[in-house]
């Protein structure tokens, strides 16, 4: 599943999904999350900013960008890696983590410590396959 599949599977969940991120925004992030081996996130970004509200159905809300960069309080890490926060769950009820160096680790819960998915991608296809339904 790609970006853009994503993104149309969550217009079609009714999620209301912000307008692309800036270059400077994009730049920004990029400082806060260095090189990385991958282009998903800086993909999901170029598409869209992140979520205007939360997914009704998972309670999820991703990011934009803005928020990834002042949330950095929530920075931890997992296995010897970097992950820093890009959404939550339930009005902010727990976090979701994601590798500053790759996409393609897993997503974590931060304050739960669970896996939610193997990848970014992966977390992105649950979500709009349902599997984090809770309505």
């Amino acid at each position: 599943m790609d970006v853009r599949t994503v993104q149309s599977a969550l217009l079609a969940r009714g999620v209301k999904l912000a307008p692309p991120a800036s270059k400077a925004d994009l730049d920004r992030l990029g400082q806060l999350i260095g090189p990385r081996t991958d282009g998903a996130l800086f993909e999901l970004y170029s598409t869209f900013n992140g979520f205007e509200d939360y997914d009704r159905k998972s309670q999820i809300f991703i990011w934009p960008i803005a928020r990834v960069l002042q949330e950095r309080d929530l920075d931890t890490t997992v296995a010897g890696a970097k992950y820093v926060a890009f959404g939550d769950v339930m009005i902010d009820s727990d976090f979701l983590i994601l590798c500053s160096e790759s996409s393609e680790r897993p997503i974590y819960l931060r304050h739960e410590q669970r896996e939610m998915a193997e990848s970014l991608l992966d977390f992105l296809k649950r979500l709009t396959d349902g599997a984090f339904d809770f309505l």
